[in-house]
């Protein structure tokens, strides 16, 4: 809740219109000074403008993905303040975006969208800071991984079920 990682542009991170994958693991919280949003990752400014990619959760127990612009995409897990929980968002080389979210230790939920506008390559990567208001997430964040390529839904799912037991 006080703090946060950056990630520094690098070329390798430079998602534009091509394959992209993140995911990791977070304590469940919403409500942070009188906002609705509280943002996990963010790639570009503005966690919801056209060219940037953020991981958000809401309130209802919901986890939010911004991909691009666009409408948001939204998973209902149901949690409460506190629950551990599992996202990952994957982006194709036909712009097919897989959105994957658990609450911890139930079965994988996914969703499926397309966005194709590019994602903005020169600003750095956040985990834990939304940059449009310089809020902190309020919670715990925990193995987030960011790729340059698209993860196979195996992939995922071995992710998610390597992390189970430690966040109970």
């Amino acid at each position: 809740g006080s703090g946060y990682a950056e990630v520094a542009d690098n070329d390798s991170l430079d998602f534009g219109t091509g394959e992209f994958s993140f995911d990791g693991w977070a304590k469940y919280s919403y409500l942070y000074q009188g906002s609705a949003v509280n943002v996990i990752y963010v790639n570009g400014g503005v966690s919801n403008d056209g060219s940037s990619f953020s991981v958000n959760t809401v309130a209802g127990g919901k986890v939010r993905i911004y991909v691009g612009g666009g409408s948001a995409v939204e998973i209902d897990l149901s949690l409460s303040e506190g629950d551990w929980f599992y996202c990952a968002i994957m982006r194709d080389s036909n712009y097919l975006c897989t959105l994957y979210a658990a609450k911890s230790g139930e079965d994988l939920i996914s969703t499926t969208f397309t966005r194709t506008n590019p994602i903005n390559t020169i600003l750095n990567k956040q985990i834990g800071r939304d940059t449009q208001s310089d809020r902190f997430y309020q919670n715990l964040i925990d193995e987030t991984r960011i790729y340059n390529r698209a993860l196979t839904q195996k992939e995922i799912t071995q992710n998610y079920k390597a992390g189970i037991n430690k966040h109970k």
